[in-house]
């Protein structure tokens, strides 16, 4: 099944009913990618979230990265 959005992955705790519009840009749902050798090297398991494959690039929260 593909993923919804996240009104629709949480509308059980949200308050919302069936005449509510699940508008979305299928927001959420960020790939998480393995940096492999830097888990080896730390001797964890280390994760990097892709922003760029989400539909709505959000990118204000690694604009510091380039400040």
């Amino acid at each position: 099944m593909a993923y919804e959005g996240l009104i629709q992955t949480y509308k059980s705790y949200l308050p919302v009913n069936e005449n509510t519009p699940f508008l979305t840009l299928k927001e959420g749902n960020t790939p998480l990618i393995r940096a492999e050798n830097l888990s080896e090297e730390l001797g964890l398991d280390l994760y990097f979230k892709y922003e760029g494959l989400n539909p709505t690039v959000h990118l204000k929260t690694g604009v510091w990265l380039w400040l």
